[in-house]
């Protein structure tokens, strides 16, 4: 069907569906006219559209009309929910698109509503559709979703990033855009719809309007309108109808247009098309792949017509030369390849080529000659070549010694594009299922299909790399679902077969992911020597081991925090963000500035940890959405930071953010959600609320004890703050026992002499204090800061702890002048750290004031007393 006919099947659909049953058959009699194929399409499509009555039972398009007029008086903006409509953006996706303000927060979001026109079943779905599939993605290079509702009359609404930009194609056509630029922008956008496949999503209508550039060159992919899960693909048994076909004709793969069949391959192809004309500044031909179809002219070849006619194309392209614009042709006509099999397997395999041109390597797709292997070589090693040619018996020397790395380089890339066949292959098995009929059920867990792809691994292949990576796969995603025991037999496995490979990358991450798993699992020194073994095989200087560095340096942080070496952490911490920076990785660089922070704060540096944590969190919301885990874990962090300030208001306030995205995204028996609950809880004994403190304990004593054993660190992390309140509630031999507990756990996980051992013998301490058995309280907490003073710096506020409840015993068996010294140097420290009102503070000032009382010193007492 072409554009004109599609047209006005559009028009005469759309015109029908708002008439009543009576009056829609004399209409598209008279729309038709003797055009009875095109009468047939439009009663089929009204048939697969359903009951119309049922929906618009209301004057929807009145309705739509007064809000959505373009030329409304604006000064009467419309207040929907917190989000005031502004400006009116225009049509876009099935829907119009309003600028509008969240009143409370005072940033600008895109909101969209469904046109009145299309309020039917089926493009109702479409776009609940299109919003669930929003809903899954979380990526720098797409728009993110932020809210949906409906209005009083039904009419749907999404919310979502407004994003300043110009158009894809009037970015490229600028004077000022580089060839590497425009490679690097087409890649970008390659990266979002990777994206959108892993999480089993293909977009179907990827075209450069859908595709906003910001003014710093970051791309972001808009409209995911009639986007589909592959899970979901006939799920229902039908195909979509031919006329139900929603589509940018240009930009719609073939097997799309004519069959309905939805795969990767229709991006992959819209992709292409999209290169094609970046690089050509000339449309695509929109028959192309048909089968009255035309021939593709390579894009080198209209760009050389279009200079001989001194027409205008893009400038950029200029400076490709005749080898550049021979491997570009053939990456994108691999890419528009009429059979989806013939194409590039995979949008990942589509990168790698971009990467293969970008570093002068032979791309997969080439058909290998020894030709064009040696002028991929010499323009790598141009240098090297130069000087090897002041000598013809050196030139032929080298070309035995060319040949064979040569040899390689063809060996790895058939190699890597076998694997992503072969691991493409494996992920749609493990999502499709042994049964053929039986397709994902609603409760079918990540778990289940991970236990699924488990023994599947151990027969894909007897390739070792393809294994290795699946195994890695494997292990890194039952160590997030608190797995530990299948994650550390997975990592193993990936580990055996690695330790004989030749790629020092690979093999450096899974000793990453594994050091981590030791650490998760209490074992500091197994941990740290993994990662230490994966940061000295990522330690050289390419553009990838440059980018594995980062990650082992943020993974080593990450280990030596967990270990107490807060020092040595931040030296890591700041290496990655340094290397990762530049990048500006959304996920790897959150990740290392999250642990950096902790670092400080942990070191007492809560100035640095606030400042870090807030750059953090904005950073964080311009690339998630807000209930996303990462600004949960920036607020917890920031929580942690303003209760140590004694700010517990403004850390409850945080903290109760941070635990309800947990709990929504995770999950109530998560791990994860855990961790915020106890920090929430600790924020509340400081507020007196014990009896909500002990509820979200218990609760997380459960789950942290049911994922990770009775002796795991985790649980000595929620055990060491229900005995705090059980002490405040005067149970103390149940508070003694938890303390107890708490220390042998840590204890037996990092050694004696761990800070962690200091602070629950601190707390045990403070208990036997209560029960007025001073002699032993007095050698544990002089025992506690001996501890501190080895492994913290001098001003840590847990030394000033520590120090004000030794002067406590001293009060209370009256050696008031043994405790003044002790007292007022844990007032020093935590004076400088925490409000006035704070618990410790106020606490050590009375303490004082009865030492000076006590021992004749009014004058010095009167200063502290409130």
């Amino acid at each position: 069907m072409d554009k004109v006919r599609w047209d006005r099947l559009q028009t005469v659909f759309l015109t029908a569906v708002d008439l009543q049953a009576a009056e829609r058959r004399d209409y598209l009699l008279h729309a038709c006219g003797n055009d009875f194929e095109l009468f047939e399409q439009a009663v089929s499509m009204l048939s697969s559209d359903g009951n119309q009555d049922a929906l618009l039972n209301t004057d929807i398009q009145q309705v739509v009309a007064e809000i959505f007029d373009a030329s409304s008086d604006l000064n009467n903006s419309l207040l929907i929910g917190p989000y005031q409509l502004k400006e009116y953006l225009g049509e876009g996706g099935m829907g119009v698109v309003w600028l509008a303000e969240r009143t409370d927060a005072g940033n600008e979001v895109a909101m969209k509503f469904l046109l009145h026109a299309a309020l039917s079943p089926v493009r109702r779905e479409r776009f609940a559709s299109e919003v669930r599939n929003l809903a899954k993605l979380n990526h720098p290079y797409i728009a993110h979703m932020y809210d949906a509702g409906t209005l009083s009359d039904g009419t749907p609404w999404l919310v979502m990033e407004y994003v300043r930009g110009i158009s894809f194609t009037s970015y490229c056509r600028q004077d000022a855009r580089t060839p590497l630029e425009l490679i690097e922008l087409f890649r970008r956008i390659c990266e979002a719809v990777l994206h959108a496949h892993q999480q089993l999503i293909v977009h179907r209508d990827l075209k450069p309007s859908n595709i906003l550039v910001q003014p710093d060159g970051t791309p972001k992919l808009l409209d995911f309108g009639i986007s589909r899960e592959l899970q979901s693909v006939n799920d229902d048994g039908q195909a979509t109808a031919p006329q139900l076909r929603f589509m940018s004709l240009r930009y719609a793969a073939p097997e799309w247009k004519e069959q309905g069949i939805v795969a990767a391959s229709n991006d992959i192809y819209s992709l292409g098309v999209i290169f094609y004309e970046m690089l050509t500044g000339v449309s695509f031909p929109e028959s192309a792949g048909t089968a009255e179809g035309t021939t593709i002219t390579h894009p080198s070849s209209i760009v050389s017509v279009l200079k001989k006619n001194s027409t205008p194309y893009p400038s950029a392209v200029a400076g490709f030369g005749r080898d550049a614009w021979a491997d570009l042709d053939l990456l994108c006509l691999k890419a528009v390849h009429a059979d989806p099999s013939q194409r590039y397997p995979s949008v990942e395999a589509l990168i790698r080529d971009i990467d293969h041109y970008t570093y002068a390597e032979p791309l997969e797709a080439r058909p290998e000659g020894a030709l064009y292997r040696a002028k991929k070589f010499i323009r790598r090693n141009r240098n090297a070549v130069l000087a090897a040619g002041a000598a013809l018996i050196l030139i032929v020397g080298s070309t035995a010694f060319f040949t064979w790395r040569l040899a390689r380089a063809r060996t790895a890339a058939l190699v890597q594009a076998e694997r992503a066949q072969q691991i493409q292959r494996f992920i749609f098995n493990l999502f499709e299922g042994d049964d053929k009929e039986a397709g994902p059920g609603q409760d079918l867990k990540v778990v289940t299909l991970l236990d699924r792809g488990s023994p599947a691994a151990h027969t894909l292949s007897t390739e070792p790399a393809v294994q290795a990576e699946l195994y890695y796969t494997l292990g890194t995603m039952y160590m997030k679902l608190g797995k530990l025991d299948r994650a550390e037999a997975m990592l193993q496995s990936a580990l055996s077969l690695q330790q004989s490979e030749t790629d020092d990358v690979a093999l450096a991450e899974t000793l990453m992911v594994q050091g981590l798993l030791r650490s998760e699992r209490g074992k500091p020194d197994e941990a740290e020597q993994l990662v230490r073994r994966a940061l000295n095989l990522v330690s050289g200087k390419s553009p990838l081991q440059a980018a594995a560095q980062a990650r082992a340096l943020t993974a080593l942080g990450q280990v030596l925090v967990n270990r107490g070496k807060y020092t040595l952490a931040v030296e890591a911490l700041e290496q990655a963000a340094a290397l990762e920076a530049p990048q500006q990785s959304a996920s790897e660089l959150s990740n290392t500035l999250s642990n950096l922070s902790t670092a400080h704060l942990y070191l007492g540096h809560y100035t640095q940890a606030a400042a870090i944590t807030n750059r953090l969190l904005k950073l964080d919301s311009g690339w998630y959405p807000a209930n996303h885990p990462r600004i949960a874990e920036d607020l917890q962090n920031l929580s942690q930071v303003e209760e140590m300030w004694g700010r517990y208001g403004d850390a409850e306030g945080h903290g109760r953010q941070a635990l309800h995205i947990d709990q929504t995204w995770y999950g109530e028996d998560n791990p994860k959600t855990a961790v915020v609950e106890t920090s929430l809880a600790s924020t509340l004994i400081y507020e007196n609320n014990y009896l909500e403190a002990e509820t979200l304990l218990k609760k997380a004593l459960h789950t942290q004890e049911t994922v990770y054993g009775d002796t795991s660190p985790h649980v000595a992390f929620v055990l060491n703050s229900l005995a705090g309140v059980e002490g405040y509630k005067k149970h103390f031999q149940v508070a003694e026992d938890d303390y107890r507990r708490t220390a042998d756990i840590y204890r037996l996980a990092y050694g004696a002499n761990d800070y962690r051992v200091a602070i629950a013998v601190s707390n045990l301490a403070g208990v036997l204090l209560h029960e007025n058995r001073y002699a032993e309280p007095e050698h544990l907490f002089e025992e506690v800061i001996h501890n501190y003073e080895k492994s913290l710096s001098a001003d840590n506020i847990n030394i000033g702890i520590a120090q004000i409840k030794l002067g406590r015993v001293f009060i209370a068996e009256h050696r008031y002048r043994d405790a003044e010294p002790h007292t007022l140097a844990g007032y020093t420290i935590v004076s400088r750290q925490q409000s006035p009102s704070s618990g410790f503070v106020k606490g050590a000032r009375h303490d004082l004031a009865l030492i000076y009382s006590e021992t004749g010193q009014p004058e010095k007492g009167r200063s502290f007393r409130d």
